[in-house]
């Protein structure tokens, strides 16, 4: 496993840098990604779990999967499984730190998948808070919220199928 960092500036003073963890295993090939904050423990710690976390369960389940699949079929001619983790966005406002990081698994079969992941800071609480911490708003109110901006922006472009939309898909 290899890491290397490189220092970043905030937008509101927060000085972190990008610590990255990749190794080429047999089964697995990785890059993971994430910020470290300059004198910020709560914050480092929860991002830190949260990256080494998701690696920790894909090493977990995937180590054992490969094992299995090399005992009934030789794995030479397969490219190994894969998991990266980059950080996309680090907005630093007065009241909150958040990251958006971009995360893609292939554990195997015809492709991987993409997904996000965020993580709210709260300063003035000094602790990471949800959604609905950090928006004072309750999730049925974000997600009305989000529903009516998605329709709003469906029907400004006169796209014909908000039906499935409408019907709650």
């Amino acid at each position: 496993e290899s890491t290397d960092s490189a220092w970043v500036s905030g937008g509101i003073g927060y000085k972190y840098t990008i610590e990255t963890r990749k190794d080429n295993l047999k089964y697995l090939e990785y890059n993971v990604q994430y910020p470290v904050f300059e004198n910020n423990k709560v914050l480092n710690k929860a991002v830190k779990d949260n990256a080494i976390s998701s690696l920790s369960n894909m090493i977990e389940t995937l180590e054992p999967e490969w094992e299995e699949m090399s005992s009934i079929q030789g794995m030479d001619d397969y490219p190994p499984f894969e998991y990266i983790e980059s950080v996309e966005n680090v907005f630093d406002s007065e009241s909150f730190i958040s990251i958006l990081s971009d995360n893609y698994a292939y554990p195997g079969g015809a492709h991987g998948y993409p997904m996000k992941k965020t993580i709210t800071y709260s300063k003035e609480k000094n602790k990471i808070v949800n959604i609905s911490e950090a928006a004072g708003m309750s999730l049925e109110r974000i997600s009305r919220l989000c529903y009516d901006c998605l329709l709003s922006s469906m029907e400004a472009y006169d796209l014909n199928d908000i039906e499935w939309i409408q019907n709650g898909t």
